[in-house]
């Protein structure tokens, strides 16, 4: 009975906030058929490692990622026997498991597949503690796992538990039934028949195995009964100190040394619990017809919340109590990062404007229209105006401790709690004004109060006041300051003033500030400043320097009524939009242009605010508790908040590819998220569609996404909160994309989801067609040449032709008629020698016969020459060198002369080009034939010197010589010149009358240019 009574005692007191926090002040959202589920009734929710949560509906098997159901059934799945989904189980190595109407089926790797062999009516009935799956099917029951399938032989039953030893314990009729689970082998068997027919079973962490029936319920023991109880037991649930707690359908017993205990509490006092579910941190959660409840850690049972018709519980990864019910969807319960009190936890209004904390931990909240709230020991208590209580006005608009007594300001005064009682303080007592608007607590225990008509401080027991006329900024004080340098720095409607033991000087926008309506002043645990001011955001004062802080680019909103730093140095504001966090390194970085933004997070009603609204015009409207909570007033109610327990239990999300789309066309779909498989794009497809998700249940609405192309990209892509990336005409090759996710805190979480992506490149872009492009230019290339060569050879035998042609025609006709003519003339001759003979002196016929003969043979001399020149010339050009084709040509000279022709060749031979070579040859030539014919040269001496630089040749002879003036255009002088200059050598011709002649032709290695550069 005192147990009862001390529980009862404790649900009571609805609005105190003990270790445990109510119920009633979780976040709670519910998800129906209007929300995006197919159907209502959900009958089990599961998460499997990539962080989804699946539904079991009537309507088919859902997946939720926070923001987005997806439904799977027949339609879209054929692989599901029906869309009627009865459970779901997630074994140890995270495949999830669906029992449906019409038969088992496995999800692994994104990929649905039907279990074979399992009938209709199989359903998994427990996960076991190796991982595998215990699957009951039409009275079996059988193990399932990675290495394959077991039949349990002989037994039969769908109430298991596992003891810690690895035995089974099957509940069956009326008897319990143990077996080996590597075996399958039963061990025993155990009657129970005095306890009805069994509805429940467990195993303790100890060893022993709990079992329930109809009418009671018994404990084994090292396989001993040891104890039995009464009552129709419908869930049993061991806790690790080896007590239980028992759910039947008349309430809650607590089982421990012996002895059992029935717990009531309000909803619960003689219900039929339905579900025991202990989550992660020990606390027991008590399903029960029409509600839930919570027993925490310490054994105090909170008070319940109504939640009828759930059918199954469940916890996720972020530590949220999922609830699925026959009709209403599916539920969440969690514990939000902000915990607010309102009226409904017994403040006296939800229109908060102050909040502080005197020295002895006793929290007070002054309200707008409620008068004042006292918060001890979780208690609340208001104070309200009246000459009960002595306040001077249910408006409180500050708050502030000095000398051990509470100092309260209103409308109608300063009120003071001394020894349980108020006293009021006027402008009859020497306030410049009745209006308090703020309050602070100096140093030393004084007082300084801000008011309408300017700034007072009191200090023992007297009044001194300053206004305008000492410097301040204006009478409207609002928010003031002491800083640890020891200035006083005090808001005024006019710009913030600085005072000096003597004076004041004002400071506004001219000297930096952001504005001049001054609504907070705040100093951080570095000495610097922060300001906020009326529409204007944040001015960060340091080392005596002002610096607006653009609201707009740091992402603060403009209207900022509180600042409080927390033990990691971040920065908490109280605005008109939420509450914002900021590391105060990453204000500072972007305020002094080292960082593009500042990071940090708001928080709203999402957060467990029940409005988004901080409270303006009181005075601290934020306030940092002893045990390192920040507390802000709000519109509604009092937000509180633990920054470093909220910050410990985060985890950042982690995304997942889920669909893949090419030029519209679905190719990819993976169930929960891309499973490593790479991504082929077709040659020729153009653009390429990527969804992701990242799965989050708190807050889901802050997670942002950034992905990147490696191999394409440069850098990430922010994409905020879309959830598709797109790209369009994407080069041929292989890339990576990533895809990570952020709560929205500058802070991204570690894995990125990954994906493979080879693109196909055109079959023109490949590398069998570069080759292959390649070999047909190299044969068009050679083709070209080839019949190049064909013409160049084909001109050159023409031409070749034609000149043999010419030749056999000089040698057939012009040279046969000159040696015809020569022997006619060689007959003329002998006649006339006889009659010379006969009449005894020559007459002048026989010497025009004798010079008539030499013009014939002179002119036969020179069609042979022609003819050899035609002749030689393919011979010439087969030639290797010019010192070989200059010798042939010197050696045809030679024959029919009497003149001695000698060539010698001096120095190196170096090739020269073939039309080079060409002249020098000719001009040789000429100068020979000319020393031979017309010199009547009886030595001709022929010298080619290839010297450094230089090709030398000069043909000398000892002839008649001639005057050059006189033999101008004859002896083919004309020729030889044309031809020297044709090649850019250097001609030098010497000749004297009856000294001989010398032709010399001296060209550069280096051809025409090296000449002409001479």
């Amino acid at each position: 009975m005192m147990l009862f009574l001390l529980l009862w005692g404790a649900a009571r007191e609805s609005h105190a906030l003990g270790t445990g926090k109510p119920l009633k002040q979780y976040g709670r959202q519910s998800w129906q058929s209007d929300s995006g589920l197919p159907q209502n009734t959900v009958h089990a929710v599961a998460q499997t490692r990539e962080g989804f949560l699946w539904l079991a509906t009537e309507g088919g098997l859902v997946r939720f990622d926070g923001q987005e159901f997806r439904t799977y059934d027949r339609s879209n799945t054929p692989e599901l026997p029906g869309d009627s989904i009865e459970g779901l189980s997630v074994d140890g190595r995270g495949v999830l498991w669906v029992s449906c109407a019409g038969g088992l089926v496995r999800l692994e790797g994104g990929k649905f597949g039907r279990v074979a062999g399992a009938a209709q009516t199989a359903r998994v009935v427990k996960v076991l503690r190796n991982g595998d799956v215990l699957i009951a099917q039409e009275g079996r029951l059988v193990i399932g796992g990675q290495a394959g399938y077991q039949r349990l032989a002989g037994v039969s039953g769908e109430l298991v538990a596992e003891s810690a030893d690895g035995m089974l314990w099957i509940a069956s009729g009326r008897e319990v039934v143990w077996a080996a689970e590597r075996t399958g082998v039963v061990g025993g068997r155990f009657a129970v028949a005095d306890i009805g027919e069994l509805q429940a079973i467990a195993s303790g962490e100890r060893g022993e195995v709990w079992v329930g029936g109809h009418d009671g319920f018994a404990l084994f023991r090292d396989g001993t009964r040891v104890s039995v109880g009464p009552g129709s037991v419908t869930s049993i649930l061991p806790m690790p100190n080896g007590e239980a707690w028992i759910g039947t359908d008349r309430g809650l017993i607590r089982y421990r040394a012996g002895l059992q205990e029935r717990v009531a509490a309000s909803g619960i006092a003689s219900g039929r619990v339905e579900q025991l579910f202990r989550d992660r941190e020990g606390s027991v959660w008590v399903i029960f017809e029409g509600g839930v409840s919570r027993i925490a850690a310490d054994g105090s049972l909170q008070e319940a919340i109504d939640l009828p018709g759930v059918l199954s519980i469940s916890e996720d990864s972020e530590g949220d109590m999922w609830f699925g019910t026959d009709a209403g969807g599916a539920t969440v319960l969690r514990e939000q990062a902000f915990t607010t009190l309102t009226v409904q936890d017994g403040l006296s209004d939800d229109f908060v404007r102050a909040v502080f904390q005197d020295h002895v931990g006793r929290v007070w909240i002054g309200t707008n229209r409620g008068g004042l709230n006292e918060v001890v020991g979780g208690k609340i208590t208001a104070i309200r105006a009246g000459k009960a209580d002595g306040l001077a006005s249910n408006v409180v608009l500050a708050l502030a401790e000095s000398g051990g007594d509470l100092f309260v300001g209103t409308p109608d005064g300063l009120n003071r709690l001394h020894d349980g009682r108020f006293e009021l303080f006027t402008t009859a007592n020497g306030l410049p004004d009745d209006f308090v608007r703020s309050l602070y607590t100096d140093a030393d225990g004084s007082l300084w109060i801000g008011t309408r008509g300017g700034l007072s401080h009191y200090a023992h027991g007297r009044f001194t006041s300053y206004s305008t006329l000492d410097g301040l900024g204006s009478n409207l004080i609002g928010s003031i300051l002491r800083a640890r340098d020891g200035t006083l720095w005090v808001g005024t409607l006019g710009g913030v003033s600085r005072f000096d033991g003597a004076g004041f000087k004002n400071f506004t926008q001219r000297d930096g500030m952001g504005g001049d309506a001054i609504t907070t002043l705040a100093e951080d645990s570095v000495g610097t400043i922060w300001i906020a001011a009326h529409g204007a955001g944040l001015t960060r004062l340091r080392g005596g320097v002002f610096t607006a802080v653009s609201a707009a680019k740091v992402g603060l909103p403009s209207e900022i009524y509180s600042v409080l730093e927390d033990q990691s140095k971040n920065l908490w504001m109280g605005t008109a939009k939420g509450v914002y966090r900021v590391p105060s390194a990453g204000l500072n970085a972007f305020v002094e242009g080292r960082a593009a933004t500042s990071g940090g997070e708001a928080f709203g009603v999402a957060d467990g605010m029940k409005i988004s609204e901080c409270s303006s015009g009181g005075r601290p409207a934020g306030w940092r508790m002893q045990d390192g909570s920040l507390w802000f007033a709000t519109l509604k109610g009092v937000a509180s908040i633990h920054p470093e327990s909220h910050f410990e239990r985060r985890n950042e999300p982690v995304a997942a590819i889920e669909q893949v789309a090419i030029d519209d066309q679905l190719v990819k779909d993976w169930a929960e998220g891309s499973s490593g498989e790479a991504l082929v794009v077709p040659a020729g497809r153009e653009r390429v569609t990527i969804h992701y998700a990242a799965p989050r249940f708190r807050t889901p609405q802050k997670v942002i996404f950034r992905y990147m192309l490696v191999g394409f990209d440069h850098d990430w892509v922010m994409a905020g909160s879309r959830r598709t990336a797109y790209y369009t005409n994407i080069p041929a090759g292989t890339y990576r994309f990533l895809v990570s996710a952020s709560n929205g805190d500058g802070a991204w979480s570690e894995s990125s989801a990954a994906m493979q992506i080879v693109v196909k490149p055109r079959f023109y872009r490949t590398w069998w067609f570069y080759l292959l492009l390649a070999l047909l230019v190299a044969c068009a290339t050679y083709g070209v040449y080839w019949l190049r060569v064909r013409s160049v050879e084909a001109s050159y035998q023409a031409v070749m032709g034609e000149r043999n042609r010419i030749a056999r025609e000089i040698h057939d006709t012009l040279a046969q008629g000159y040696v015809g003519v020569s022997l006619q003339l060689e007959m003329v001759g002998r006649l006339l020698k006889a009659s010379r003979s006969s009449a005894g002196e020559a007459g002048p016929i026989e010497g025009l016969v004798e010079s008539t003969k030499e013009m014939v043979r002179s002119s036969l001399e020179e069609a042979r020459s022609s003819i050899w020149n035609l002749r030689s010339a393919q011979s010439d050009a087969e030639a290797e060198t010019l010192p070989a084709r200059l010798a042939a040509a010197v050696r045809m000279k030679q024959r029919g002369s009497a003149a001695a022709i000698r060539l010698t060749v001096r120095g190196t031979f170096r090739p020269l080009e073939r039309s080079v070579e060409d002249e020098m040859l000719r001009i040789g030539q000429e100068a020979v034939s000319n020393a031979v014919r017309h010199a009547s040269a009886n030595a001709v001496e022929v010298v080619l010197k290839y010297d450094t630089g230089w090709l030398e040749l000069k043909v000398s002879d000892d002839g008649t010589g001639f005057v050059r003036t006189s033999a101008a255009g004859h002896y083919g002088l004309q020729g030889i010149e044309e031809r020297a200059a044709a090649i850019g050598a250097k001609l030098r011709i010497e000749s004297s009358p009856g000294a001989g002649t010398m032709v010399e032709a001296r060209l550069g290695i280096a051809g025409k240019k090296r000449a002409e550069q001479e």
